[in-house]
């Protein structure tokens, strides 16, 4: 178990309770939007924490599977889909390392860039863009700042967050024929109550 996947564990496992709002996260409810046909589709989310957004895609139609570097999220996932009548597939998956099996019509990645470096952050996109099935859809959320101040606890001497990072994103997928369907910036505010900035991508596949 490295540091990643013990403080996740700590963290879900020494909780009471909820850690975060029964709500999915903001701007997750576009998805069902941003595909016409629902009932059926398969879902899959990257870092699913309690997993409120597959809970809330599941009420849509879709077939939902959480993963999660956390056994103690995943038990949490499972407990609050349970209590919603819903069954919610999990599996372990630590992103850094480990590649998608299967492919999926959705796959979200909901917050997670900011705990990765700047190698794996590319990796994790590469990877959810091979398990993504043609007109199938990508969901990225990141931190672009944190009380007005680029967030530095990642790699301080490379600008890759806010602009820079958002402008990433959209390269690679517009690179491969994909195509931006949603770009959107809001303010939010952290667990800790410090107000941040957060971007969010939806991207299609067009081609294969």
């Amino acid at each position: 178990m490295d540091k990643m996947e013990r403080y996740f564990d700590d963290m879900y496992g020494k909780t009471k309770g909820r850690r975060f709002s029964e709500e999915p996260r903001p701007n997750v409810r576009l998805i069902p939007s941003a595909q016409k046909r629902r009932k059926g589709l398969t879902a899959l989310e990257i870092g699913a924490g309690e997993g409120q957004n597959l809970i809330y895609l599941s009420k849509h139609g879709y077939v939902c599977t959480a993963t999660d570097i956390s056994s103690q999220a995943l038990i949490r996932a499972r407990k609050y889909a349970a209590e919603k009548g819903i069954k919610l597939a999990t599996a372990k998956l630590d992103i850094r390392r480990e590649s998608i099996s299967g492919r999926y019509d959705c796959i979200i990645m909901a917050l997670v860039l900011h705990n990765l470096q700047t190698e794996e952050r590319y990796g994790a996109i590469k990877k959810i863009m091979k398990a993504t099935r043609k007109n199938g859809i990508n969901f990225i959320s990141f931190y672009t700042e944190r009380n007005g101040k680029k967030e530095m606890n990642l790699e301080p001497k490379l600008s890759f967050l806010g602009k820079d990072l958002e402008g990433s994103i959209t390269k690679i997928y517009r690179q491969k024929g994909w195509k931006i369907i949603e770009l959107r910036r809001y303010n939010s505010i952290m667990k800790n109550k410090e107000p941040c900035k957060i971007t969010t991508v939806i991207a299609r596949k067009i081609g294969s």
